[in-house]
């Protein structure tokens, strides 16, 4: 399209700079001149899909890390066009955790846990689980873990456990003061299974 008037200039910036999986929440945020009217793309991972306001704000995927692609078209009083395309990437976390550990005393693997970058110590909750499902242990800051007794103090017997960790990224606070999101939104829930060795000469404590 030719216009012969003036025509707009098209431009965003999105907050925060880098989402990850456990705050997919995206505000963008209108920085074209001259313009009238907004049609945004998101892709069909994004929720909601497409906008036709300034400034959005949108759910990327809570699982999918990657560059995801956004198009803002605008027009200007005369109808003069202008559209600009930037990727936004969404990085994932990374949790990092023993698949096996041996509660001896020998200080070489002796508790269980959960680390990565960006936990935060609040809302976290690690728990245990044997083969029936009941909750053999637990633990509420990244620094503790499980050390391989029962809720009740004894030994547990060797074997595998499942474990769910529910983590919070450490920098909620911060993106909740630029955009209040839904707290349950920004948790992410991961079940693994972990095994407990004991040495045949091990004796319960």
């Amino acid at each position: 399209m030719v216009c012969a008037r003036p025509y707009p200039n098209a431009d965003f910036e999105w907050f925060p700079r880098e989402p990850d999986v456990l705050d997919p929440e995206v505000a963008f945020l209108d920085r074209s001149t001259d313009q009238v009217s907004w049609a945004w793309s998101f892709g069909p991972l994004c929720l909601p899909d497409s906008a036709f306001e300034p400034n959005p704000v949108v759910l990327f995927p809570e699982d999918e890390e990657g560059d995801y692609p956004v198009w803002l078209h605008i027009e200007n009083i005369y109808g003069c066009p202008d559209s600009i395309m930037r990727g936004a990437h969404q990085r994932p976390v990374l949790l990092l955790c023993l698949n096996a550990f041996s509660p001896d005393g020998d200080d070489v693997n002796d508790v269980f846990n959960v680390v990565g970058q960006g936990i935060s110590e609040k809302e976290f909750l690690l728990e245990i689980y044997d083969r029936w499902g009941q909750v053999v242990g637990r633990a509420t800051h990244p620094d503790e873990g499980w050390d391989g007794d029962l809720m009740g103090g004894a030994p547990a017997s060797a074997g595998m456990y499942a474990w769910r960790a529910k983590v919070t990224d450490r920098y909620l606070a911060r993106k909740k003061y630029h955009r209040p999101c839904d707290p349950v939104a920004l948790d992410r829930r991961i079940t693994q299974r972990v095994q407990l060795r004991r040495a045949p000469y091990m004796k319960s404590r």
